[in-house]
């Protein structure tokens, strides 16, 4: 018989939610099980309309080692929806994102390893047309009051949005130069290190041959601002070819 669209969206927006009810308070085989049902649910009737992205960040919320579980469950739920996510729901998993940073930080190893999980399928699935609402989170996630691991995730999100899109990303570049220049000199390595690498993907979405060069030199000198000197002679032996951009200045 046939059932109308509205109706068959109603089924599936209730049985995601309780399928994700389920998800937060079972473990092991059980958990996996509910987990992959959740995403493929998610994909076939989408996100529009549904509570399901504000359950989850309530649960990703969730405080106290009691509710270590059901942040635990909704971090791994959000990384199985990322990686099967579509055009249609990755907008609605974005909203997650603030969350999923702050859980990499998590007193919980267990959840901090499910948070990372969700990280990492949040970076495989960014794009150029998320780049408006993937940076201004990073950004916020970058000040110096945020834990360093959550630091150091929102620098590796930055680097994929500037490997995959970086004519998206060249043009904010100058938006970004005072938080990375703190991230290069953090006390953390960890941090240092992460910053170091999402300098040089950010860097090179200037594509600009004239000042590749010395680009390396300028992340060095960023993280050592007693090579001031010497990088600003190589930049002034520079003959410049191409039309220089907001990004190159930004360089």
């Amino acid at each position: 018989r046939f059932r109308p669209s509205s109706s068959r969206s109603s089924v599936a927006t209730t049985m995601a939610s309780a399928l994700f009810t389920k998800i937060t308070t079972t473990d092991g085989d059980d958990r996996v099980k509910l987990i992959g049902e959740l995403a493929a649910a998610v994909k076939a009737s989408g996100l529009k309309g549904s509570p399901l992205i504000s359950e989850m960040k309530t649960a990703m919320q969730a405080a106290g080692k009691k509710d270590g579980p059901t942040r635990e469950g909704a971090f791994l739920a959000c990384a199985a929806m990322c990686k099967n996510s579509t055009a249609a729901t990755e907008a609605h998993l974005e909203a997650l994102l603030s969350e999923v940073l702050g859980g990499l930080s998590d007193k919980l190893k267990p959840v901090q390893i499910a948070a990372e999980e969700a990280v990492k399928a949040f970076a495989s699935m960014v794009n150029g047309a998320a780049v408006k609402v993937i940076v201004p989170v990073c950004m916020v996630n970058l000040d110096v009051s945020k834990k360093w691991q959550t630091v150091v995730g929102a620098l590796m999100l930055l680097g994929e949005l500037a490997e995959k899109a970086p004519s998206q990303m060249a043009p904010i570049l100058t938006d970004l130069m005072e938080l990375m220049a703190s991230c290069l000199t953090d006390l953390k390595s960890q941090v240092r290190d992460q910053a170091k690498d999402t300098m040089r993907k950010l860097l090179d979405t200037v594509q600009n041959k004239d000042i590749e060069k010395v680009l390396d030199d300028l992340v060095v000198n960023m993280m050592d601002p007693s090579k001031t000197e010497e990088t600003i002679h190589k930049y002034a032996g520079i003959v410049f070819v191409q039309i220089v951009t907001a990004a190159a200045l930004a360089a």
